[in-house]
């Protein structure tokens, strides 16, 4: 695994770990203590869930360890099955491209203005995840474009 899959991979697992002691700590609170623990929501939906789904988009991508349904696949030959493959690669990278466009524009609109969130008894700057989101996605249309042309070039320097 290389050493931003593995920054990654170790960065998002006490993040989560981090949230959900958070909120617990902050049901238990309001329960038993009746003392709210102000941001908690606002916290956990703009941050940990950003730093948490997006990374983990592009390490899915970049492990080729996303889902992955072969429907008409397996029907098809050889050839075949390498053109449907090309096909949906490209469909999926443009997919990423067009939504790491719109998420980098938004970052970028964001960052301009300092973005925060009304945390009641605090203001949350969000506007670094918007950036933080852009650049998984972009990273996850990167890898899956690379992995696809090596898989071509593999593919053509075993025929």
């Amino acid at each position: 695994m290389p050493a931003l899959q593995k920054l990654t991979f170790w960065a998002i697992g006490p993040l989560l770990l981090v949230m959900m002691l958070h909120v617990v700590l902050a049901a238990l609170a309001r329960t038993f203590l009746h003392l709210p623990m102000l941001g908690t929501i606002e916290i956990a939906s703009y941050v940990y869930m950003v730093a948490i789904i997006f990374p983990g988009i592009f390490l899915a991508c970049a492990g080729a360890s996303h889902v992955r349904v072969d429907v008409v696949g397996d029907m098809l030959g050889p050839r075949a099955r390498r053109l449907c493959d090309i096909v949906a690669t490209v469909v999926y990278v443009g997919f990423l491209a067009v939504f790491f466009l719109a998420l980098a524009l938004t970052a970028i609109e964001k960052w301009h203005s300092r973005e925060t969130v009304d945390a009641i008894a605090f203001h949350l700057p969000v506007w670094p995840m918007r950036g933080l989101a852009a650049l998984a996605i972009g990273g996850a249309a990167a890898v899956a474009l690379i992995a696809e042309i090596r898989a071509i070039v593999h593919e053509r320097r075993q025929s």
